[in-house]
């Protein structure tokens, strides 16, 4: 993710469909959430923190229905990290 948005920031090569795409792998697939939760809660995190930044920046022309779905994985993933919940 850094390397994405980083890669964002010198060139601006990296098309809205690939944030969509990794967007899509790691937070919108409930299968792959719940790996990261269960074995890195806070690297998912980081994850749902970059993809918000890269929107922020114009990188990434998330559609409103992307942004409610990172928007509920965030607060999902908040709220594992929050309770203690073990993997």
């Amino acid at each position: 993710m850094e390397y994405l948005v980083g890669l964002s920031a010198l060139i601006g090569s990296v098309e809205s469909f690939t944030w969509s795409q990794v967007a899509g792998r790691f937070l919108f697939d409930p299968d792959m959430r719940r790996r990261l939760l269960q074995n890195n809660p806070y690297a998912g995190a980081e994850v749902a923190q970059k993809l918000g930044e890269a929107i922020q920046r114009g990188y990434w022309q998330a559609s409103d229905q992307e942004r409610q779905q990172l928007k509920e994985a965030y607060l999902e993933i908040e709220n594992w990290i929050e309770s203690g919940v073990e993997g």
